[in-house]
C-alpha cells in the first residue's frame, strides 16, 4: 500500500482548547481550532488590514496523543499559540471557516 507525503504548517492562536478523545476502535482523535491572520492592503483607503481565517484541525493515531501535551489555550494577555508542522500523517483533515 503506497501512501503519499503529506506536511501541513499552520501557524496561529488557538480559538479553543484541544480536545483529545477516543473512537471505539481504540485510536487517538485531537481536535483544536487555530486562527491565522491574512495581512492585506486596502485598496481604497490603502491602509493594512488583518482578515482572520479559522482553521480547524483533527489528528489520529499517536501523533495526536503526543501533540496534545504540547497545545494548550492560555488566559489573558498571553494568547496561546500553535505552532505545528504535521509530515507523513496519514489521516488527517483541515477545515476553513
Amino acid at each position: 500500500m503506497s501512501y503519499e507525503h503529506q506536511s501541513v504548517n499552520i501557524t496561529g492562536n488557538l480559538t479553543r482548547d484541544p480536545e483529545l478523545r477516543a473512537t471505539a476502535g481504540g485510536t487517538q482523535v485531537l481536535s483544536f481550532g487555530v486562527a491565522v491572520n491574512d495581512r492585506r492592503r486596502n485598496a481604497q483607503t490603502g491602509e493594512w488590514e488583518d482578515y482572520p481565517n479559522f482553521v480547524d484541525c483533527t489528528m489520529f493515531g499517536t501523533r495526536a496523543e503526543a501533540v496534545s501535551r504540547f497545545l494548550a489555550r492560555k488566559q489573558g494577555r498571553d494568547r496561546g499559540q500553535a505552532a505545528l508542522q504535521l509530515s507523513g500523517a496519514r489521516r488527517s483533515a483541515q477545515e476553513q471557516a
